[in-house]
């Protein structure tokens, strides 16, 4: 009740009233009581007052970097020549234009059909036995010619719709490659999918650059497959670029021991973080150990020979890493989120029992979820912790978010990537 007075006393609709009544003191008690009336007839009169203050909500924009609106269409044997179509596009934050190029390899004759419209993109390879797989390149260059054009650093990963699909070996592949030509960088991941529906192609290195300059979306097809995708774009908004080297190397699992840094964010009011590489109230006979590095950004957890390290099922007690509002003033509003996600890009051993929470600076826990047993990621990719969020009011005024409660045995070892948000 406190919290609340303190709150509705220090808004603007608290000094309001605290001035009218003060006024009202000074009055008689016919002029009082004819004041309160008129004060209640205000109230009741008046329209809804908008609310001019929404909360901080996750920076940035979200592109979409085509909509397929422009039609396009071609049909070209799938062979070691390169047929491209230029398309300008219109509708992308980042990008104007996109070249289609479809080729084959080792002088494969399959024929290969692209049609873009209406939001879309579909292509198919025709049947042939004896023919190898093609690919489809969607390459998007930055706009102007001068480039770069576009800041994708505060982006986790691409995602795209698949409307529909058939497969013939059991797979599609699709390949993203980020470029940034004056880092001299080129980010490279891929997956297979035999579903329809969202699927994410992760960086296993993100951030992304800054000084983005292109953006290459590849599907390879056997003889027989097609595959029709929708909104291929940028999604994630990163919270924490890890940009800080630091390390705390052998200590006991129940030293507790601390390192606690500013950090560059992208969602607002989550400022700092601490790491823990012991919990007063941990288990085990292992040293725990963390380790920061900003050239790959990664944070990274091992414990020791041993029994291995145990943190408690505790916010506060268990916490490994915690992000959140240097100022204590409960204003980071997670209401509009969908999820908090951490990302693990390897695991050595096993890593059981890990929970992540959002919470108030008191430590209160608003939403968590948990146990998690992770698993290793396939090579180049990551896994994901993942925080559910329901949009709750109380989400309004988070003031943090903790990664806690992970059991490691001997010689276990967890890196984990900058964590992100998913509107």
């Amino acid at each position: 009740m406190k919290s609340i007075f303190r709150v509705i006393r220090y808004s603007s609709v608290g000094v309001f009233f605290a001035g009218i009544l003060s006024v009202l003191a000074g009055c008689t008690e016919r002029e009082g009581i004819l004041g309160l009336v008129l004060l209640i007839l205000l109230q009741f009169c008046s329209g809804p007052v908008a609310d001019t203050d929404p909360g901080p909500v996750p920076t940035g924009t979200m592109p979409i970097l085509d909509l397929f609106t422009a039609p396009a269409s071609f049909s070209v044997p799938c062979v070691d020549d390169v047929t491209s179509r230029g398309i300008t596009n219109t509708d992308s934050a980042a990008f104007n234009t996109r070249e289609i190029t479809s080729n084959g390899f080792f002088g494969d004759s399959n024929q290969m059909d692209v049609t873009v419209g209406g939001g879309t993109m579909s292509f198919s390879l025709a049947l042939n036995p004896n023919g190898n797989f093609c690919q489809v390149i969607f390459d998007y260059p930055g706009l102007g010619a001068e480039g770069p054009a576009f800041d994708a650093s505060s982006f986790a990963r691409l995602q795209f719709d698949v409307v529909s699909h058939t497969q013939v070996n059991g797979t599609v592949i699709c390949q993203a490659t980020v470029d940034g030509t004056k880092s001299g960088t080129a980010y490279l991941n891929g997956l297979s999918f035999n579903t329809n529906g969202t699927h994410y192609l992760g960086f296993n290195f993100y951030p992304l650059p800054a000084d983005t300059t292109s953006m290459r979306f590849v599907c390879q097809l056997d003889p027989g497959e097609a595959v029709e995708v929708r909104d291929v774009k940028l999604v994630g908004t990163l919270i924490d670029d890890h940009s800080v080297n630091n390390s705390l190397n052998n200590q006991s699992c129940q030293s507790g021991n601390t390192r606690d840094a500013s950090i560059t964010n992208y969602f607002q009011d989550i400022d700092r973080r601490t790491l823990t590489a012991g919990s007063p109230t941990a288990t085990g006979t292992s040293n725990m150990s963390f380790q920061m590095f900003n050239g790959f950004p990664t944070i990274r957890f091992s414990s020791g020979s041993g029994t291995g390290c145990d943190y408690p099922n505790d916010v506060t007690q268990g916490a490994m890493v915690t992000w959140y509002d240097d100022g204590n003033d409960d204003n980071t509003d997670f209401s509009q989120v969908d999820s908090v996600r951490i990302a693990y890009n390897s695991l050595i051993g096993s890593v059981t029992d890990c929970f992540l929470a959002v919470h108030d600076s008191a430590g209160t826990i608003i939403e968590s979820a948990g146990p998690f047993v992770l698993t290793a990621p396939s090579a180049g990719g990551f896994n994901e912790i993942i925080l559910p969020l329901s949009g709750a009011p109380a989400l309004a005024a988070a003031n943090a978010f903790t990664l806690y409660g992970c059991s490691f045995s001997a010689n276990d070892s967890l890196q984990i990537l900058p964590p992100h948000v998913l509107p």
